[in-house]
Order: structure tokens, then sequence, then C-alpha cells
């Protein structure tokens, strides 16, 4: 039975997620197309009569398609869960955290619920040590509410390692239902929202038959009664739900998203137009990355597949997930977010071998001495975490851009033009954070914005052209626009008389600052940042500052690693 310190313990999941979430509420171009999506359903609703031309008009996807389309049915369950609580929320930016806040709790749901099952395969000492080293982690915690594809897939496949956790306990007709339910979680996550999944799935199933009896009827009876069935009757839901969906909302006949994706990025090898990477990077980078605590792949994961007690249940995590890796590693394209999936099972075995050491800390000074560096590595990989969520707070421009341009402009005239460029857009800019539409004007709310997207390098449709593009060299395109959000060093290319209104500043890097080398004032503007923003943290920013004055003088001789900001918006205003 769970005490109350271990409740208490799991609700630092939910709480952890929610505090990167409100540190770092906007949003990266990787996002953009679910998080337009669920915006479009909220404000335009279903179209179901006129629907081509609704969907042109009113839906972001049709005039910004990207490289392939992407499923909808994640963004209407989020719009679905996010609609009876629209009308309590005022402003934009604070719906687009509320969406991302149900994303972000149904994947804490999630981690919590295959929390309980490492709990029941091996022990709660190695549920609360599951707790603290998955909340010590970055990526999960950070990505768990951002509305990437992935994060959508990532909750269906940690329920999934639940009961594929689960099925080696009980009588053998509850094992197989578990089974079951544990392939067709993968199944349906593979078909509608990533399809790197069906090598997890393939290497779950091959686990799953090299581990039960050897004899051939017991082989047979598990893929008859459990393989196929699972496989079968989830992948035909699957594909009927988002064929249906996605033909609708993409307006294309028989549309299978996932298929598009594959053959795009796969078949044809596009990806690799984003850069590859050699076979061991998941393996030597991405994986030591996610988990960040290196005690837990250097120590725990190796003890507890090696332990005769835990050994057949971490086995059974470990050797899928490391499968998955492996074959996916033969695509030349990587990134960590196609792994990202394998964390919860790592971070378990891990967790059982962190208790493995715990509950062995009396009886040897070796114990105590692991479980020392244990906690040490562990509050370490927390700060760590902290630190990093910070800095990626600050890689946000365009979105703090077009927020200040609001408090600038709004009101100034009954409608202003901005035009948005390629950095703005892909840095934090999305349609909840957009105001004063015609609706809102008629309400009294006292201007009319109009936003264009237009690809100044290449043409591209926006609200103001109707599809037409537009030529950078041209001045009259430029002399349509009120004010223009532009990457800084690309002022040139923004034709007629304008001036600068505004520099918003981002992230650059980490640096040294020492005795002989005085700090600039833009390395400083990220504590300013975060002083204010509404993030309440000014006293924490202020306490920092006096520790670090403290080891400036008294122990490092005034060095000091700061992080650095640099001009990256510049918020411009035409000249009448």
């Amino acid at each position: 039975m769970k005490s109350l310190l271990h409740y208490s313990l799991i609700l630092l999941i939910p709480t952890i997620i929610l505090v990167h979430l409100v540190y770092a509420p906007y949003t990266k171009v990787e996002e953009s197309f679910n998080i337009q999506a669920i915006h479009d359903i909220l404000t335009h609703g279903i179209p179901l009569q006129d629907v081509v031309n609704r969907l042109q008009t009113d839906y972001d996807h049709m005039t910004f398609a990207g490289a392939v389309p992407r499923t909808f049915i994640g963004a209407l369950a989020v719009s679905a869960i996010a609609k009876p609580l629209v009308s309590f929320i005022e402003d934009g930016k604070g719906l687009q955290i509320l969406v991302r806040g149900i994303l972000g709790f149904i994947n804490a749901a999630a981690l919590v619920s295959f929390e309980d099952a490492i709990s029941q395969a091996f022990g709660n000492v190695a549920g609360i040590w599951y707790i603290l080293l998955q909340c010590s982690q970055f990526h999960v915690m950070y990505y768990a509410s951002r509305t990437l594809p992935n994060m959508y897939a990532f909750a269906l496949s940690t329920l999934s390692l639940r009961y594929l956790t689960l099925s080696a306990f009980g009588p053998r007709p509850k094992r197989a239902r578990r089974q079951r339910i544990a392939l067709s979680l993968l199944t349906t996550a593979g078909i509608i929202f990533r399809s790197e999944l069906a090598l997890l799935l393939a290497t779950t199933s091959l686990y799953l038959i090299l581990t039960s009896r050897v004899d051939r009827p017991a082989i047979t009876s598990l893929i008859r009664t459990t393989l196929l069935p699972a496989g079968i009757t989830s992948a035909v839901f699957a594909l009927l739900a988002t064929i249906t969906i996605d033909s609708f909302f993409w307006h294309s006949p028989l549309l299978w998203p996932e298929w598009s994706a594959f053959r795009f990025n796969t078949l044809q090898g596009k990806s690799s137009d984003w850069g590859t990477e050699p076979w061991y990077y998941y393996f030597i980078n991405s994986l030591p990355k996610l988990l960040m605590n290196p005690l837990t792949w250097a120590l725990c994961i190796p003890l507890a597949c090696m332990d005769r007690y835990l050994k057949r249940s971490s086995l059974s995590l470990v050797l899928p997930s490391l499968g998955f890796v492996a074959l996916y590693s033969a695509l030349p394209h990587k990134e960590w977010r196609f792994v990202l999936y394998v964390v919860p099972a790592l971070t378990g075995v891990a967790a059982a071998g962190a208790a493995h050491i715990w509950t062995r800390r009396s009886r040897s000074w070796l114990f105590a001495f692991l479980s020392l560096a244990l906690v040490t590595s562990t509050a370490v990989s927390f700060v760590a975490s902290m630190v990093l969520l910070f800095i990626s707070s600050l890689n946000y421009p365009g979105a703090v851009a077009l927020g200040r341009l609001h408090e600038l402009a709004h009101g100034e005239r009954p409608m202003l033009r901005v035009h948005l460029d390629n950095l703005s857009c892909q840095t934090g800019v999305t349609r909840f954070l957009q105001k004063g539409t015609p609706v809102e004007a008629e309400g009294g709310n006292g201007t009319v914005w109009f936003y264009d997207k237009t690809d100044v390098g290449g043409g591209g449709a926006s609200e103001l052209n109707n599809g037409e593009g537009g030529v950078i060299g041209d001045k009259s395109f430029w002399e349509r626009f009120d004010y223009v959000l532009v990457e800084a060093g690309q002022e040139a290319n923004v034709l007629g008389n304008w001036r600068v209104v505004e520099i918003v500043e981002g992230y650059a890097g980490i640096g040294m600052v020492g005795r002989d080398v005085p700090e600039k004032e833009r390395e400083r503007k990220a504590k300013e940042f975060w002083k204010g923003e509404g993030r309440g943290l000014r006293m924490v920013v202020e306490g920092l500052e006096v520790v670090e004055g403290l080891v400036r003088r008294y122990v490092t001789g005034e060095r000091w690693v700061e992080v650095k900001m640099e001009p990256k918006i510049k918020i411009m205003r035409k000249v009448d």
C-alpha cells in the first residue's frame, strides 16, 4: 500500500509539467499545425455547410499546409475537452495555456498510470524513485504539454507500457488481455499520430513471442489470441478514424496523413534534407540527454537488468525499447523526439535499480555511498532541468514581439496591418496570440488587426493577399503594412520609410564574464526578462544575484557564467 508521502509525490508529475508550461507558454514551428488547428476548431467550429469555402477561409492549414498533412484527431480531442472552459478565459494567451495544459495533463495521467505499474512490478520504493527521476528530467516534462504529434502518441505509448509491464503478473487470461491492450494502443498511436511506432510495436511483439513458451502450440496461440486480434481490430478502427476525419478536414479523398508522412520522410528520403546523423547518434547523444542523470544509464539500468529478481520485468521494458531505437537508427535523419517514447520505460527500469540500491543503504558502505550519489545526482539533474527551462523560455522572441506590438499599437487606429516574418512565425506567433478581429472590434476593442505571413523569400499566402504572394523587392508589397516584425539584420529587406520602435532579444548562448571582461548590458536581459513578464520570480532572481555576487567575490575571483541575449526581432513602424 502506498504511503501518504508516495501519493503526495505523485502530484509532482502534473505540477512540474504545469510549471514548465506556465514559464514557457509559447510554441515553436514544430507545434504549429496542432496549435493552429485547435484554435480554428474552437473559434470557427466544424463546418457542416459550405465546407470547402469555410475551411479555406477560416482554417490555417488550408493556406499553410506544411510539408506533409497531419491528423486532426488530436486537435479535435483537445478542443472537445477545452470547449466548455473557453468562456471562462478572456485572452488568447490564456486559451493557449489552457489547451496546452489539457494535453499536459493527459500526458501526466499516462505517466502517473505507468508509475502505478512500476510500483506494482518493482515495489513502492521503485515507484517513488520513478517519480523523482522522471520529474528531474527536462525533455519529457517540458514537452508534455507541447502540441507535437509525438506528444499525442506519447500518451498512448506510455499507457501501452503500463499494460505491458503488468502483463507479467496475474492469471494467463488477464496477462493476455493486458498484452492485447498494450499492442492495441501502440497500433492506434502508430497509425494515427506517428508511424515510427510501428517499429516499437514490432520489437514488442517479437519480444512477447520469444519469451513465450518455446513449444509451437503456445507461440501459435499467442499470435492467434493476442497479437492478431489486437493488431487487426485496432488497425481497422484507427484507419477508419483517421481517413474519415482527415479526409474531411484536408478536403482530400481517402487521406491517411501518417502514410503520407512515412512516404515523404522515409520512402522518398526527404527527411534527410533536415540533416543527418551517424547510426549511433541516438545511443551516445539522445538517450543520455533525455535520461539526463548519468547514473540512470551507467548504474541503475544495468543493475536492474542483472539482478535475478528484477531481471525479467526489467528486460521486458529495456529490450523492446532499445530494439526500437536500434532499428530506427537506420534512418539517417535523427531527432531526439523520435525516440522519446522509450524514456518512461528506461526510467522505470532505472527506478527499479535505484530502489535496489536505496533499500540496501544500511547494509554496507558501498550501498550508502551509491545512495548518496543517487540523491545528489537527482538533485543536480533537477537544478539542471530548471536551468534549461529558464534558457528555453528565452527562445520565443516572435511571441514576445507580437505581444509588445499589441501593447504599443492597439487602439492607435481603427485598422492595423502587420507583416510577420519567418522567424517571428517560427518562434511563437500563433493565432491564439493574434487579436482585434472584426468581431472583437465591434465589441468596442477599438482596432481591427490583419496579419500577413507571406514568405517574402518566395511568395506564399496571407489574410491580405488572398494567396497571390509577394515579392521581397517590390516596394508596393511593403506599403500595405503599418507594422512589420522582422528578423534583426534583415531590416534592409523592408523597403520604404520605416523606423524601429522596439527590439526584442532572445537567447544567444552561454558566456563567461570575468574581472577583465565587463558584462554587457544585453547579457543581463535574461535576468530582467524573468523579473518581468508576469512570472513572479523577481525575488528569486534577485536572491540568485546576491548569491552570484558572493560567489564572484569570495570563490571564483569575479568570474561567472552568464546567459547571453542578442537582438532577434525588430518591431518596425511605417513613417507616414
